[in-house]
């Protein structure tokens, strides 16, 4: 970054002159002020944001409105990490993040975690919707007057900074397109569409809505795959797959395969093992969990698709700061690849900060 000085002796004034012109200090004749504005332009001077905001002693604080980590077999926790390791980075900055966890499988959760946010004095907050609202109804939950923005579940917001997080429609049409790969042609497939509480309410789980739909969009367009969708409760465990896994087979006896909508894939595959079809059934599910990635080495599951979760939540918080403390334009949507995980990949190291995986890389053989 080029320094006053550098100014000053191309624009011919002071140090003083340069500064005054710069932060918008004092008085400057208009002759001299463009002609410190055009040094300013011609050496590309940035002013120091954060050398600003030191200055002032300013401190920021930003939530992060999101599941408690142990829902979704673990998949919470990689977000939360990113959230914490964008948290560590940024605290020489003087921004600080803190969580508000709710219960994923409760409206009552999400309202009160989202009120103690508002009461937390936030200068921003970034929100994981996941639990069963309507669009448009979020953001009427959220703290008035608090820049936010979204992920890992895209929200119809209007006020809204940006959304982190993957194309949920595209990542459903892509597991179609991998089923049609791996079973035979003509056959039927069953797809496993997550809901909390009752199935039948207006209030859903948008991503994966989108998922199904996505699915059998492409199954609709790609004639070659029926496809019997069938609602799962993603409260009720192990139980509620192997109910809805053993209803779909009733209908359709000879399912060549099933596509899970979330993270519980683990739980479709014991559920087939439960009933007998273990080993005669293609699966598709979502996220590289522990339990998943288990199953992805033994060839239980096909293919899992990945959402990149620790880059959701790091990338957030980054999004927050960008936004509120540097004044940057923000990007309104920032659509993260979906990563295709089978068992040659399984092993592949979970996304972690760069020093992590740098520090990681050097203990590789």
């Amino acid at each position: 970054m080029s320094t006053y000085k550098e100014i000053a002796d191309r624009a011919n004034v002071s140090i003083g002159t340069v500064y005054r012109v710069a932060h918008n200090r004092g008085r400057v004749a208009k002759s001299t002020e463009a002609r410190v504005r055009q040094a300013i332009e011609e050496v590309g001077y940035k002013r120091n944001i954060y050398a600003s905001n030191l200055s002032r002693q300013k401190a920021y604080r930003f939530g992060v409105l999101m599941p408690r980590t142990h829902f979704n077999s673990g998949y919470w926790q990689e977000p939360y990490r990113g959230t914490d390791d964008a948290r560590r980075e940024l605290a020489k900055y003087r921004v600080d993040v803190e969580h508000f966890l709710y219960d994923e499988n409760s409206q009552r959760s999400f309202g009160y975690q989202a009120r103690k946010a508002g009461a937390a004095e936030l200068d921003g907050l970034l929100v994981a919707a996941v639990v069963a609202v309507r669009n448009g109804d979020v953001a009427q939950r959220l703290p008035v007057n608090v820049p936010r923005a979204y992920f890992d579940s895209f929200v119809d917001d209007p006020g809204a900074i940006g959304f982190v997080g993957h194309d949920s429609y595209a990542s459903g049409r892509l597991a179609g397109h991998l089923m049609s790969m791996i079973v035979r042609r003509s056959s039927s497939v069953i797809a496993l569409r997550m809901y909390h509480g009752d199935p039948d309410s207006t209030f859903w789980t948008h991503h994966i809505e989108d998922r199904i739909r996505g699915f059998c969009d492409y199954s609709e367009e790609h004639p070659g795959l029926a496809v019997t969708v069938v609602a799962v409760d993603a409260a009720g465990g192990a139980c509620a797959f192997e109910e809805a896994i053993e209803q779909a087979l009733t209908a359709e006896p000879d399912a060549a395969g099933v596509f899970v909508s979330n993270s519980e894939t683990h739980l479709a595959v014991d559920a087939m093992e439960q009933l007998g079809r273990g080993r005669n059934m293609r699966c598709i599910g979502y996220d590289l969990v522990e339990p998943n990635r288990a199953c992805l080495e033994n060839g239980t599951i096909d293919f899992l698709l990945g959402q990149r979760p620790y880059e959701q939540g790091y990338r957030g918080v980054h999004l927050l700061h960008r936004h509120v403390v540097l004044k940057e334009e923000t990007p309104g949507l920032t659509v993260l690849p979906t990563d295709i995980f089978t068992r040659e990949n399984a092993d592949s190291l979970p996304e972690t900060s760069y020093t992590e995986a740098r520090a990681k890389k050097a203990q590789l053989p």
